[in-house]
């Protein structure tokens, strides 16, 4: 195989295995909001929401698509309602956001659900974009696209790694002869039961 194809189809290997990764990156870490007037997209995970007033904020999700919101708190979970008809139509959620912190997820089939909430006081949010098992199944994902990768740039260097590591192996062990042991009288010494007669 011509030289210049191998360094190609590394690189582009090389290139596959940095994308998976950045897009296992973004697409599991966590991301950070502070401040009176937020408007964001949520991912389909969790949210963590900390409200240092002592009042109730409203907030409104909107959606491309239906979706649903839990939560362990009163008042929160609920389903999206549809308005609006044709292509135009969106889907909202309501609710009261408690004072304190509070903790829900959102629950939607590849639908853009947009947080917006304003208030006097500067909320402390932290949104999860996946939901802990899809976190987990983007992992494997990953980790099996990389080892697919792996195994391809294996191959096109015809696995000549593997022979370099052996020769390596293979250098750092003392391959000289051990020199022949003699006797004082310059003889051989002969092994135990040479029944050989010895002439001086």
């Amino acid at each position: 195989m011509n030289m210049n194809w191998k360094i190609v189809k590394l690189i582009g290997a090389l290139v596959v295995i940095i994308g998976v990764i950045f897009w296992a990156v973004t697409a599991i870490l966590p991301q950070s909001y502070s401040g009176t007037d937020l408007n964001f997209e949520v991912g389909s995970g969790g949210v963590v929401i900390t409200n240092p007033s002592e009042q109730t904020i409203p907030v409104e999700l909107t959606g491309t698509r239906s979706f649903r919101v839990t939560s362990e708190l009163e008042g929160i979970t609920g389903s999206s309602t549809r308005e609006g008809s044709g292509s135009t139509s969106t889907y909202v959620y309501n609710f009261e956001l408690p004072a304190g912190r509070s903790e829900f997820i959102v629950e939607s089939r590849s639908a853009t659900v947009t947080f917006v909430a304003t208030s006097s006081s500067e909320l402390d949010i932290t949104t999860y974009p996946m939901t802990s098992e899809a976190s987990r199944n983007a992992l494997i994902a990953m980790t099996v696209v990389i080892l697919g990768m792996l195994l391809y740039a294996s191959s096109v260097v015809e696995h000549s790694w593997i022979g370099f590591l052996r020769g390596k192996n293979s250098g750092s062990e003392d391959t000289q002869p051990s020199p022949a042991v003699e006797s004082a009288q310059g003889q051989d010494i002969r092994s135990f039961g040479d029944n050989r007669t010895y002439r001086p």
